[in-house]
């Protein structure tokens, strides 16, 4: 059971710029604070600490070649520094940059940066707290995409997309599920995401949505 707030819960998303009508159902049920994993963590910065021992390896055989995953699991330089690559989406995924730099994105999926002790912190956070505050964010700027092509002179407000006026309702109620997340919209009409509730507003994006779990 994912942790989806009650933004369509039996009800219905219309889009009456398409004709298109979305339907989503979940069950209500209470929210608890998410708890962290600390073995995802652990885990996290396991894989991590053994890449960085081989990519170590893999340059002081080969410094004038940047190390690449192919080139780690190849036999060729002194290989191969690794039997497999490390991989356990969704809770994080590793990559390599150009430059040969150590990336990790915890969870998979979201912006890689580079690998660090805090960077593995959010392995340990919970998965469907953050998958719940993306998929509700992409809801609402879909019902407000929608709201704007009907009335691009209006700025959107959270009355505005449940009302029935200006091709509406373009939601049957409004996304919350404090203390996890909570979504708002801008005097610009922006929409906003505090998470945990209570934080800092900012611009919704999946990055965002990270400190939901």
């Amino acid at each position: 059971m994912t942790l989806r707030s009650k933004v369509l819960i039996a009800s219905t998303l219309v889009l009456s710029l398409t004709g298109i009508t979305f339907s989503q159902s979940e069950p209500a049920f209470g929210m608890t604070t998410p708890r962290v994993n600390q073995s995802a963590i652990h885990s996290c910065l396991a894989d991590g600490d053994t890449i960085n021992v081989a990519m170590a390896a893999f340059e002081a055989n080969s410094p004038k070649v940047v190390p690449t995953i192919s080139r780690l699991l190849s036999k060729a330089n002194g290989g191969p520094y690794l039997e497999s690559w490390a991989h356990n989406a969704p809770i994080y995924t590793y990559s390599i940059s150009p430059r040969g730099v150590l990336l990790v994105a915890a969870p998979s999926g979201f912006q890689p940066v580079p690998f660090s002790s805090r960077a593995c912190t959010n392995a340990g956070r919970n998965q469907s707290a953050i998958n719940s505050c993306v998929a509700d964010g992409d809801t609402i700027n879909v019902a407000m995409a929608a709201f704007e092509a009907n009335s691009p002179k209006v700025v959107p407000t959270i009355s505005r997309l449940l009302s029935k006026a200006n091709g509406g309702p373009y939601l049957e109620s409004w996304a919350h599920n404090a203390p996890i997340y909570t979504y708002s919209i801008s005097p610009r009409g922006v929409l906003l995401v505090a998470a945990p509730s209570g934080t800092k507003k900012v611009n919704f994006t999946r990055q965002a949505c990270v400190k939901a779990g």
